[in-house]
């Protein structure tokens, strides 16, 4: 259950760790708030991050051993600060801490830059620990935080959960069809995780949901941005290019595009409690995926 996980906890949780590691002086900047907290610690060259309370820790760990093994491959990848034990577990949740990545934040003229970064990601053999796919596993917890909260009607919760029971057996299906995967997939791939260095190179960040599985699953989410907010034809058609295939479309993107409107759906309203504004978007969001022939485009946040 969550415990009171707001930015000023979070941050009262990071600082604590940043002292009994004996940093003084230090400064949290607020960087991000989504699935984790993201902290610019300044007056140092760290970045730090902490999850939500609820969060697993085998996330955070595959995070762990992600960044270190791919520091072994030299793909760009966001650097642990490796001088301490991580994660660093906390009563609010697990605490990472960041090499500082000196760039800008990535946007959607960065797509294809996206694009070759991934390519080249997808052609790496995955190791054997890196766990197997499973793009649901999150939805649950959120499913059961916005229950809790009490604010989405019934009817909606409803339809997320029963989008839920039926994701869950076409994914299944999938799997057992598919036979097995080598490729190394991000799971969470758009410019918002991009960090860029120069303006055709960058550094990819927030592997916590890191797998073996189908590339397709990191196309999904511009495939969906595409047609769920408005990402331009031109722009779409060079993150396509900067992969290098000439089209994503399949039915195997079908059915990822369609998980990655529930967890996007589901990741908005764990925090619908929050703001009027975002149950607003999130009841928007329900009402598009219960009827194909309503393409109001959603918002970002």
């Amino acid at each position: 259950m969550e415990i009171d996980w707001n930015v000023d906890s979070a941050a009262d949780a990071v600082s604590r760790v940043l002292h009994s590691l004996g940093w003084e002086g230090f400064h949290l900047e607020l960087l991000r708030q989504g699935e984790n907290i993201t902290f610019d610690v300044l007056g140092t060259d760290l970045v730090a991050r902490i999850t939500r309370s609820y969060a697993e820790s085998a996330g955070v760990e595959t995070e762990v051993k992600c960044a270190r093994f791919l520091q072994t491959l030299g793909f760009p990848a966001g650097r642990l600060y490796d001088s301490v034990q991580q994660p660093i577990q906390t009563d609010m949740g697990y605490v990472t801490l960041w090499e500082r990545v000196t760039g800008r934040p990535g946007d959607d003229k960065d797509l294809p830059v996206l694009g070759r970064m991934l390519a080249a990601l997808h052609a790496e053999a995955a190791p054997e620990w890196l766990r197997g796919w499973e793009p649901l596993r999150k939805a649950p917890q959120r499913l059961a935080e916005i229950d809790r909260q009490g604010v989405l009607p019934g009817d909606d919760l409803a339809f997320l959960h029963a989008t839920l029971a039926r994701l869950t057996t076409e994914v299944s299906l999938f799997t057992r069809s598919a036979g097995a995967w080598h490729s190394i997939c991000h799971g969470d791939a758009h410019t918002g995780n991009l960090i860029m260095v120069s303006n055709t190179s960058g550094v990819l960040v927030d592997w916590e949901d890191c797998s073996v599985g189908p590339p397709e699953w990191d196309f999904s989410e511009t495939v969906m941005t595409r047609r769920r907010f408005g990402l331009s034809e031109e722009l779409y058609d060079a993150f396509t290019h900067g992969y290098g295939w000439t089209s994503l479309e399949s039915e195997t993107t079908d059915l990822m595009e369609r998980i990655r409107e529930l967890t996007a759906t589901s990741w908005l309203l764990q925090n619908g409690a929050s703001s009027a504004q975002v149950l607003e978007e999130g009841k928007l969001r329900i009402r598009t995926m219960r009827d194909p022939s309503d393409t109001s485009i959603w918002s970002e946040f």
